[in-house]
């Protein structure tokens, strides 16, 4: 919602009333659920949003319907609204520990959950102070810190695409376990992990002059990340 952050981008989602200038493009969101009644429907980063915008929002999940700038009323009873935020992400990533714990069914692991969910929706309330807004929704789901693993899987997968780009010009590229873990630990997030991937492994291509027939082997040495050709 980082497009949304002024008074004046309520007309970005149910446009421009008629006669003002844009009036014709319509909202993004009332033409998106006009064309979709039955849209799923993403807002990143709700915290950035308007209060204005916020209150758009309220209307559309407290009666499945919204009024466009131009007056027409948008019918979606059975539109999924996905909303998501980054406020209490430190907090949740310190809690991480108990929150994994839930995965063992440990009834102290689910009672910290319930506390911890507790303290975020306050979080999120003393922020955005549209405590109706929160009423309205009907679920809430935490993302916790990837563990290692999960970056592995991640990094791997980024590497097989990585060789299947190769493999149309007759190369390829190896790798070991130890790259896996070392790369998943450098790159953070999904996007922190591509651009290590990025950084790391696209320049070997070149600095080792890989040509047709051949393998790039990554490995490990010293704590970091090496590269030799196999023929």
């Amino acid at each position: 919602m980082n497009e949304f952050q002024a008074h004046s981008d309520v007309d970005k989602l149910i446009g421009a009333p008629n006669g003002y200038y844009g009036d014709e493009c319509g909202g993004q969101l009332t033409r998106a659920l006009t064309e979709d009644p039955n849209a799923i429907i993403l807002l990143d980063e709700l915290e950035k949003a308007h209060a204005d915008v916020l209150t758009v929002l309220l209307q559309a999940f407290d009666e499945g319907r919204l009024r466009s700038g131009k007056g027409e009323v948008v019918l979606f009873p059975n539109a999924i609204f996905i909303l998501t935020s980054n406020l209490g992400a430190a907090y949740i990533e310190q809690k991480s520990a108990e929150l994994q714990a839930i995965h063992n069914l440990d009834e102290r692991a689910l009672a910290e959950s319930q506390l911890i969910e507790t303290r975020l929706k306050r979080t999120i309330l003393e922020y955005m102070k549209r405590p109706e807004l929160l009423a309205r929704i009907q679920r809430t789901l935490l993302f916790l810190p990837m563990g290692i693993e999960a970056r592995m899987k991640i990094v791997d997968n980024l590497l097989v695409k990585f060789r299947n780009d190769l493999e149309v010009e007759e190369k390829t590229v190896t790798w070991t376990e130890d790259v896996l873990r070392l790369l998943a630990n450098r790159g953070g997030g999904a996007r922190g992990l591509e651009n290590i991937i990025e950084a790391l492994v696209q320049p070997m291509l070149s600095d080792h002059d890989l040509r047709r027939g051949q393998a790039l082997q990554l490995y490990v040495a010293h704590g970091r990340l090496q590269g030799r050709i196999q023929e």
